[in-house]
């Protein structure tokens, strides 16, 4: 029902009458996408709004903030500027256009980025990060709670806690329903552990998570399946 891709090519088009190569980032989306709240797990309906999020998250990741959304003569479609310099577009495809590729009932949205001219304003500044040279080890922990508590707050109360060796934490399921009491909800939070100067035991992981899993219990009241 839903898609949500990218890709990355090399493109040809037009230039002064002559075909011009440049590396370029294409983006599409369609349907819906499923957000946390506090009431829940719920549906969200793709928009251009979540076409400007993903693109202004990854070009502040690359360096380039303050980028601009500038609308022209046509309103379906918006230009991505950075210090005057058209960086991409996104848009939402017309209806006629969908139903001409047989697409029907649903909306579709694009953009595309100009990696090159993007690559040339970042300047020499950037650096990166190396990748890690050792592995990360996944925990999860499976909690029932009331149905009113958000998932936000639990995920800030796990990264507040203040374990260094713990990288990220993120809800990968939730559940209501039968074993479940009327009420309450079941979620399932991954929790990663990673060590720059060592591979992690068991026994290393092993009291960090059940302090995260005290903090959830005092905190939420949370029991354990």
């Amino acid at each position: 029902e839903s898609i949500a891709l990218f890709e990355v090519s090399n493109v040809f088009a037009l230039a002064d009458n002559a075909p011009k190569e440049s590396l370029n980032l294409g983006i599409i989306l369609s349907g819906s996408r499923e957000i946390w709240t506090n009431q829940g797990r719920l549906k969200e309906e793709f928009s251009l709004l979540n076409l400007k999020g993903i693109i202004e998250s990854l070009l502040e990741k690359l360096g380039l903030k303050g980028i601009k959304f500038e609308t022209g003569l046509d309103k379906n479609k918006v230009e991505v500027v950075y210090l005057g310099e058209k960086i991409g577009f996104m848009l939402g495809f017309k209806r006629n256009i969908l139903e001409n590729l047989h697409i029907k009932n649903r909306d579709v949205f694009a953009a595309e980025l100009y990696l090159d001219k993007i690559f040339s304003l970042m300047g020499s500044k950037e650096k990166f990060s190396p990748l890690p040279l050792y592995p990360a080890i996944s925990r999860d922990i499976s909690i029932v709670v009331k149905e009113n508590i958000g998932a936000q707050d639990i995920l800030k109360a796990i990264d507040s806690c203040g374990e260094s060796l713990l990288k990220e934490s993120a809800i990968i399921d939730y559940y209501k329903g039968k074993q479940i009491p009327e009420g309450f909800k079941n979620l399932t939070i991954s929790c990663i552990y990673r060590s720059s100067d060592r591979t992690l035991t068991e026994a290393e992981i092993n009291p960090i998570h059940q302090r995260i899993s005290a903090i959830l219990a005092d905190k939420f009241s949370a029991t354990f399946r």
